[in-house]
Parts: structure tokens; C-alpha cells; sequence
């Protein structure tokens, strides 16, 4: 073998580890972004869960402060005595009214001109932080 020859083929070969030193490190660099791929996954997976529960407590709020919004059939149950209720009767009309009990049998409402059909619970009155109310469009102060 030529001088030139060895040369030239130590030149090369140089050239070639330099090649698979760079792919060592490009595969490295492809590693730890795996890593960090899958860390990044995880941490999303997790707040993806967290916020799925989150929902399904938000939902199961929701869904019970709606029960106390609808109309309740005075076939199907009737309101706790001496509190009052809003009814809708067979006349088409909707007031506050209470139920009565004489005796152990016998429950009426005591306004009622019409057959009561349907009633549901009152709204909550305002809490005592409440400061703010609406009057004809504008707020004043309480």
C-alpha cells in the first residue's frame, strides 16, 4: 500500500467515526426527546383525568341543583307540611301556598282555588353578602 493510499484511507475513515459519533448523538438526542415525549404524555394524561372527574362532580351538581327546579306531580309526592312552595293548579295559575295536615289523614293546601297539581320547592332567599340589586337596569348599592 501506497502512503498516499493509507493516507487517504485514514481520512476517511476519520470522516466515517465522525458519521457515527454524530448519529450517537442524534440518536441520544432522539432519546431523551422520547423521554420527554412520554413525561409530557403522562403529565397530560394526568390533567385530562383530573379534569374528567372534575366534570363528572360538576355534572353530578348540576344535575341535583336542577332537581330543585322542576315541577314535582302532587301524585307523585307532596311538600313537607307548613312550608311554603310554589304550586301550579288546574286552572293554569301559579302561587305560593303551603300544605296543611289535619290530623293524620286528611292534607290540603290552604289557598288552593283549584285543584293543586304540581308545586316545587322555593328559591333561596338572597344571603347577607348580597349588596348589589338591579333597579331598572342599573346597580345601586343596598
Amino acid at each position: 500500500m501506497s502512503k498516499e493510499f493509507k493516507i487517504n484511507l485514514l481520512k476517511e475513515m476519520d470522516l466515517l467515526y465522525a458519521k457515527i459519533h454524530r448519529l450517537e448523538d442524534v440518536c441520544e438526542q432522539a432519546n431523551i426527546m422520547l423521554n420527554q415525549r412520554d413525561e409530557i404524555e403522562e403529565g397530560l394524561n394526568k390533567r385530562i383525568a383530573e379534569l374528567e372527574a372534575e366534570n363528572d362532580q360538576l355534572t353530578a351538581h348540576y344535575a341535583t341543583e336542577r332537581q330543585d327546579d322542576k315541577w314535582i306531580p302532587v301524585s307523585e309526592r307532596l311538600p313537607e307540611a307548613n312550608k311554603c312552595v310554589l304550586v301550579y293548579d288546574a286552572g293554569g295559575n301559579m302561587t305560593v301556598d303551603f300544605l296543611v295536615t289535619s290530623g293524620e289523614v286528611e292534607k290540603y293546601f290552604w289557598l288552593a282555588k283549584y285543584r293543586i297539581l304540581f308545586w316545587m320547592p322555593l328559591p333561596e332567599s338572597p344571603n347577607d353578602t348580597q349588596t348589589q340589586t338591579i333597579v331598572y337596569g342599573k346597580e345601586s348599592e343596598e
